[in-house]
């Protein structure tokens, strides 16, 4: 009851800011108008590293601007795009947001739970492939 009323008191007093250019999951404008539901952030850069596709233009020196680049980073993406959605609805999350793109507002990281979905879809492709 009064970690409820601290919290509401919390998220009374503090101004909500989104920089909307890092949200990688969820309606931004009808968060904002409500300011209700669950909110995660995470790291990116740290999903995008264990993706096999990623980690492709990493091994082979892949060049930005390449054809072979554009086509690893549209797999990443993709990849990126459905895990993070995937933990999102999993975790009944409205909305997600890279790391410094919001204040004011609690939250939790979803970074190492996405990581461990990209390795768990990897070990799924490799026990597919042994039988």
């Amino acid at each position: 009851m009064i970690k409820t009323v601290l919290l509401s008191l919390a998220l009374f007093l503090a101004q909500v800011s989104v920089d909307d250019t890092k949200v990688r999951y969820g309606d931004y404008r009808s968060f904002m108008k409500s300011q209700n539901g669950a909110v995660a952030v995470i790291k990116s850069q740290n999903v995008y590293l264990e993706l096999p596709s990623y980690k492709k233009i990493v091994k082979e020196k892949v060049k930005t601007g390449t054809a072979r680049y554009t086509q690893l980073m549209e797999i990443a993406t993709k990849n990126y795009k459905k895990l993070v959605a995937g933990v999102a609805k999993s975790q009944n999350l409205v909305l997600v947001v890279e790391t410094g793109g919001i204040s004011g507002y609690p939250t939790s990281d979803i970074t190492d739970t996405v990581i461990a979905e990209v390795r768990k879809v990897k070990t799924e492709k490799v026990k597919k492939n042994k039988t």
